[in-house]
């Protein structure tokens, strides 16, 4: 008795599967969220607004989204981020104090990114994301700060402005980091 493969969407074989992520390219996310910990150390825009970072954090992530098959990518990135600051300021009190929030923001994006990522491509989608993921970093140290009566930094005074300028300085790095890979992609495929 012979059996058929049947092509419905119930067979395993059909499903789609995440690419498998080996060691080269697990370290190669880390290492990525790494050289964003030291552009961030060695770079300082100086422009005394809160959030500035974002541009540079935002495209690091959205060019890793893009480049990476691996389901969690911008996960990876961030928690390179947080090991290279922990080593770059010599201590992992400094790491670890931004890495819930960091790590937060690179969910998002990886969430986004397995429900729609074709529409991610988009700037205004791209922009969308990086600007609500980066201002749940503000969102989030208000609602601890608020919680615990905490005075912290910017928020001091209170949450609006910073969570504005976390979303406006997110969303152009999103579309930086977007243009980049698309441009990068580009390049790549010329003969």
């Amino acid at each position: 008795m012979a059996q058929s493969i049947s092509s419905s969407p119930t067979n395993s074989a059909s499903k789609p599967s995440a690419p498998s992520v080996g060691l080269a390219h697990a370290a190669a996310l880390l290492g990525i969220g790494a050289l964003l910990a030291l552009i961030h150390q060695a770079w300082d825009f100086h422009l005394k607004l809160p959030g500035h970072y974002g541009l540079v954090w935002m495209a690091g992530v959205m060019m890793t989204r893009h480049w990476s098959p691996a389901r969690w990518a911008a996960l990876g990135s961030a928690c390179g981020y947080i090991g290279g600051t922990a080593l770059l300021t010599h201590g992992a009190h400094a790491g670890l104090t931004q890495a819930p929030v960091y790590a937060l923001c690179a969910l998002v994006v990886d969430a986004a990114w397995l429900l729609g990522a074709t529409h991610l491509r988009r700037l205004a989608a791209a922009a969308l994301l990086g600007g609500v993921a980066f201002m749940l970093k503000p969102i989030t140290v208000y609602l601890l700060a608020h919680g615990l009566d905490l005075q912290l930094g910017t928020l001091r005074f209170g949450a609006v402005f910073p969570i504005i300028t976390h979303f406006c300085f997110g969303a152009v790095g999103a579309v930086i980091g977007t243009l980049c890979h698309g441009v990068g992609a580009q390049y790549s495929r010329k003969p």
